[in-house]
């Protein structure tokens, strides 16, 4: 019997540990399309926390790069910057836009050139919950 409730145990938490459903919805994400000499760009979306508890976005992974990790963006004394931050916080039913000259995923080391309407794999590491699979068009502007 204690077997039994082990292996039931284990079968609840293995969907959860393999990123089972997680309670985030992304919308228009896009990505800047950078001059072919560029190795960095950034990623566009609005996040939607559907669930009941907060939700982390901690960074996210991509072929096209070597790393992609969250950013702010800061005013102090009427200068604007970026700062690297561990995740972005979205409130249980609320949601975080990222957008140009606002807060958004850095993308580093690009390793080719993205086009304009080129699709770019993504994967949104997301606390709890694991990762979210989506595509992102590359694009020099915002969808329409």
């Amino acid at each position: 019997m204690k077997k039994f409730l082990a292996l039931v145990l284990c079968l609840m938490i293995l969907p959860a540990a393999q990123g089972g459903e997680i309670a985030l919805k992304v919308e228009n994400p896009w990505i800047f399309s950078p001059p072919p000499v560029s190795k960095e760009t950034a990623a566009f979306m609005t996040l939607i926390n559907t669930g009941a508890t907060p939700l982390r976005v901690t960074g996210a992974e991509t072929p096209a790069a070597g790393r992609v990790v969250p950013m702010i963006t800061t005013k102090t004394e009427g200068r604007t910057g970026m700062k690297d931050v561990p995740f972005f916080e979205i409130p249980a039913g609320g949601k975080l836009v990222l957008k140009p000259g606002g807060d958004h995923l850095m993308i580093y080391d690009l390793k080719g050139t993205l086009t304009d309407g080129e699709k770019v794999s993504f994967t949104l590491l997301v606390e709890p919950g694991g990762k979210l699979e989506i595509e992102i068009p590359a694009s020099r502007s915002a969808p329409k």
